[in-house]
């Protein structure tokens, strides 16, 4: 039976690291922003991240927001045929900045400037790409400067491969439209290189700011909350799109994970597809590594204790932990789940995957483990992405249309 290997490197920081990191637990409570209180935490948390990267010779990874930047990003998106739009939770309670993004509607506008988008064979691989209006007009020329901010796209033998992910994605197979819950330490105006892989390969998908992030306001800061953002989100995008829950993912990393897995939880019976990223099934496994003193008190400050718990249209405290929110899902033979996990991840230890990949196998029945290695030159391997790399790319696709081989993946108990 093939093996595939679950480690993870050491978690050894220096002083003013684990104090950086500990100044990065607000996040989880309202999300920063760009308001005097969230610049304050950031601009101690960058203060003490470079004293412990000095000794590490590590770079910061907490950049600077910038709402000039972002705003110019999300024009760029929905001048390609994106659909950006605040909605509000059923709450009443907070705005949400939200974008959906169909592949169809690219195409259109790449047709109306009389080009073309299809899957043809490049060089002998089976791909993806853009065959652009000739002779090129202006109008194509500026078109085309928005394309290039899809970083993993290229020019090659005059056109524009967009995927090399097709021989894995079948003729007439339907659209599947993945709803992702970044980082909340970000915006979604970034994602780029995330948007690229999906609607390169002609895939559907949304992206949403959450807490009170850049244009999000009013939002309660608690994990509840958190929940009810992407409960907004997905009927929101249903209401429009009314996607078939076999054609729906959602997923994310890190500590969007679990907001993810909530939606999860809430449709497993429903046969929903889930993705997961460097992420954990209880947020001690994230947190007792940085700070075992801090951890009872991060999980304890989650909790929104004025709000009624209780109702059919109240989602369960869980203290980020699917774990406990999946503890009494039957089997599901349906829905599919996809599980990466980086090499020698800094901040995940290897028990805490063999956990959580478990826990998905137990819960269905379709599980396939992308296992990947970051760039031999990157400075936080916990934040490389498994489809900056062709290989794990293909593994993707391949996985989500049944055209991977599994892999067993055996599990010390």
């Amino acid at each position: 039976m093939a093996t595939a290997p679950l480690y993870a490197a050491p978690i050894i920081k220096t002083p003013p690291q684990w104090i950086a990191k500990i100044l990065k637990v607000p996040v989880y409570r309202m999300s920063l922003g760009n308001d005097l209180t969230s610049r304050i935490i950031i601009a101690v948390y960058r203060f003490f991240s470079a004293v412990g990267n000095f000794f590490t010779c590590k770079k910061n990874h907490f950049r600077p927001f910038d709402a000039t930047k972002a705003q110019t990003s999300v024009e760029r998106f929905e001048a390609l045929g994106a659909q950006v739009e605040m909605v509000t939770p059923s709450t009443g309670k907070g705005h949400i900045q939200m974008m959906s993004f169909r592949a169809q509607d690219l195409e259109g506008k790449i047709k109306d400037l009389g080009g073309t988008w299809e899957r043809r064979i490049v060089n002998g691989r089976e791909v993806f790409a853009i065959d652009p209006q000739r002779p090129e007009t202006q109008g194509w020329a500026e078109f085309k400067a928005k394309l290039s901010h899809f970083k993993s796209w290229k020019e090659e033998g005059g056109v524009i491969i967009t995927s090399e992910c097709a021989d894995k994605i079948p003729e007439n197979a339907p659209t599947q439209c993945f709803l992702c819950a970044h980082s909340t330490s970000g915006v979604f105006a970034s994602e780029w290189f995330r948007a690229g892989f999906y609607i390169g390969a002609k895939q559907d998908f949304c992206f949403f700011d959450n807490g009170n992030t850049w244009k999000n306001s009013g939002r309660p800061p608690s994990e509840e909350s958190f929940y009810e953002e992407i409960d907004t989100v997905y009927e929101k995008l249903q209401d429009k799109y009314n996607y078939p829950l076999s054609d729906m993912w959602v997923g994310g990393g890190c500590g969007a994970g679990p907001v993810a897995a909530y939606l999860k939880w809430r449709l497993h019976n429903q046969g929903i597809n889930f993705f997961i990223e460097q992420s954990f099934a209880d947020l001690d496994d994230f947190t007792r590594p940085i700070s075992p003193f801090m951890a009872p008190w991060i999980k304890g400050s989650l909790k929104n204790n004025s709000r009624q718990v209780d109702g059919p249209d109240c989602p369960p405290a869980c203290q980020f932990s699917p774990a406990q929110l999946w503890k009494d899902l039957e089997k599901n033979t349906e829905g599919k789940v996809i599980f990466v996990q980086v090499e020698k991840d800094e901040h995940i230890h290897e028990e805490s995957y063999a956990r959580y990949l478990k826990l998905c196998q137990t819960v269905n029945e379709k599980v396939h483990h992308i296992f990947f290695q970051a760039f031999p030159d990157s400075l936080w391997r916990h934040a490389d992405d498994f489809f900056r790399h062709e290989e794990n790319r293909s593994q993707f696709y391949g996985a989500v249309f049944d055209k991977a081989k599994d892999v067993a993946v055996e599990i010390a108990e």
